[in-house]
């Protein structure tokens, strides 16, 4: 079964390891030490979710997933699959935020400015 309207949900320091989160509506989710080892996000809505802190050993799928004010500071995405530059556009990341190989951080990410 694949997890469906879950907005604000906190799944903070959850195991999440192979969930599908597929489609599902996830805007504003707390991710906080969570373990998301191996998860899909296809085409998930993860509209200001926050997945600083978030932890995984195996990669994340983040195809066509939306990214609008996304929490990514801090977050290593660099075995991460299916992200797209616009994707990047319009998420919050910084300088520790690590990239898959092809895409580059924006020159200015929107959440500059935003405190916790």
């Amino acid at each position: 079964m694949r997890a469906r309207e879950i907005q604000r949900s906190n799944f903070q320091g959850a195991n999440l390891t192979n969930v599908d989160f597929t489609k599902a509506e996830l805007g504003r989710a707390q991710f906080h030490d969570a373990d998301i080892s191996g998860s899909r996000f296809s085409f998930a809505n993860l509209a200001r979710a926050d997945f600083r802190g978030a932890t995984f050993t195996a990669p994340i799928d983040f195809d066509r997933a939306f990214f609008f004010l996304t929490r990514i500071e801090g977050v290593d995405l660099s075995n991460s699959a299916g992200l797209s530059q616009w994707q990047l556009n319009m998420a919050c990341g910084d300088a520790r935020t690590e990239l898959p190989s092809g895409l580059t951080r924006p020159e200015d990410w929107p959440c500059q400015f935003q405190q916790e």
